[in-house]
């Protein structure tokens, strides 16, 4: 039997993030189908495992081990694939960050392919060669190569929109109790009042063009409603579950879809969990919030990144400010708590900007149970703010994906993209105090 290791690699700094209760979606998502295939399966992921323990299994009795690259991981995975790929693996690399990369990811010595885009379909092929004791990349979906004459990319290939879902949440020998349990101990957003929550995911993509966002799928794919609802009855039973999060890009896709949620969310005979979703503060209008709350939506997470509406319209956020404040004030009225996301540190960020964000924060944050979450940039590969930092002289130093280095890159793309006085030690006082005046620790989010 074909054995496959799916890998999230853990933080560079050796730190374990707080929370820790989100399960690996996209790896469940690969490992039901290899699964499927009749492949035997193993998730380590690095929010539950240190480096040394992922180290000591990665690459032992497996045929291919298949990692999920991030920029807060990038020398543990580089630790982790080399490992991986002495002891005789074929070494996968996967995830949206992989996509955006993956031409610089392809030409390492120690990576056989890089899954650019959904990694379903390529998965299947896979092991249906490995089975067979072939290997031939360029026929493997969404893959990307690096051959003799240069580097190789497969066709494209996406699951239909009623597919992206379909995956058991117990796939790959994951506990999942492990993952609930530790809701209490280390969830930070803190709006949340719940004792055992989870995630889901009803879409997958964003349309949306924002300069920070690396995400390269821009066509929203929106599982069936029924599909959505059916699912979170059924885990929320399973798992004894009193919250759920839907942690796609963004939730407002469709007002007709969200009447559908409702609809189908009431006929269930049992009691559904409440719901947090993640939604763009430019789609909040009209009877937007009352729609949410009637879908069982008691909180989103509103993003609106920065309060200067010269810096949102430079970044792909065309919004007003006032737009912004009617939609936090729309939600609070319609008894929906809203955590505000920002970020600082964007191209064209200056004292000016902050100010405003500043003052912003000092005027929402006093209506009811609004929270701000504030982060400094993550300039991020595959990002339109990424591709226009290599413009300047960083390409010589970042072009090569395995060399990025985040407090580095930023020091580097904050002096380049912003005049901000203080540079990055600023950014970082700044983010701090936006944090502590809303009861927030230290966090930091990259995709």
């Amino acid at each position: 039997m074909v054995r496959l290791q799916l890998v999230k690699a853990p933080l560079d700094d050796g730190s374990l993030p707080d929370d820790r209760w989100h399960l690996p979606l996209d790896l469940l998502a690969v490992a039901s189908t290899a699964e499927r295939a009749q492949c035997e399966v193993s998730i380590l992921d690095g929010s539950m495992l240190g480096i040394e323990a992922i180290a000591d299994e990665v690459g032992q009795d497996a045929d291919v081990v298949g990692l999920t690259y991030s920029a807060l991981s990038v020398w543990n995975l580089r630790k982790l694939a080399e490992t991986a790929y002495c002891r005789g693996a074929r070494v996968v690399l996967g995830g949206q960050a992989a996509t955006a990369s993956a031409e610089s990811l392809a030409k390492e010595s120690f990576i056989d392919l890089v899954i650019s885009g959904d990694g379903e379909p390529a998965i299947r092929e896979i092991v249906e060669q490995i089975r067979k004791s072939e290997w031939v990349p360029e026929r493997i979906p969404n893959g990307v190569a690096y051959a003799i004459n240069g580097v190789v990319y497969s066709p494209r290939v996406e699951l239909e929109s009623e597919k992206i879902g379909r995956f058991s949440r117990v796939a790959g020998g994951l506990d999942v109790e492990t993952y609930v349990a530790s809701f209490q101990k280390g969830n930070t957003l803190k709006n949340i009042e719940a004792r055992r929550a989870s995630n889901v995911f009803s879409k997958r993509g964003c349309a949306a063009r924002c300069s920070f966002c690396a995400r390269t799928d821009k066509r929203v794919r929106t599982r069936p409603v029924r599909e959505v609802v059916t699912e979170i009855a059924e885990i929320s039973r399973r798992f004894d579950l009193d919250y759920v999060i839907d942690a796609s890009d963004t939730w407002i896709t469709s007002l007709d879809w969200i009447r559908d949620f409702a609809r189908e969310r009431a006929a269930v005979n049992v009691a559904l969990p409440s719901m947090m979703v993640f939604v763009d503060a430019r789609h909040v209008y009209r009877d937007v919030p009352d729609l949410l709350r009637e879908a069982g939506v008691d909180n989103v997470l509103l993003g609106i990144e920065s309060a200067s509406e010269r810096v949102l319209l430079r970044n792909g956020k065309m919004n007003r400010k006032k737009k912004i404040r009617e939609a936090i004030e729309g939600l609070v009225h319609a008894g929906i708590r809203v955590s505000v996301s920002l970020i600082l540190g964007l191209p064209g960020e200056d004292d000016k900007s902050i100010l405003e964000t500043r003052r912003f924060v000092d005027t929402v944050v006093a209506l009811p149970k609004v929270r701000c979450y504030c982060n400094v940039i993550i300039p991020l590969p595959g990002s339109p703010a990424w591709s226009a930092f290599l413009t300047t002289s960083a390409r010589q130093r970042w072009e090569r994906a395995l060399d990025y280095e985040l407090e580095a890159v930023r020091h580097d793309f904050v002096r380049a993209m912003t005049s901000v006085t203080g540079g990055l030690d600023r950014l970082f006082e700044e983010r701090d105090a936006i944090l502590a005046q809303n009861d927030l620790a230290r966090l930091e989010y990259a995709r």
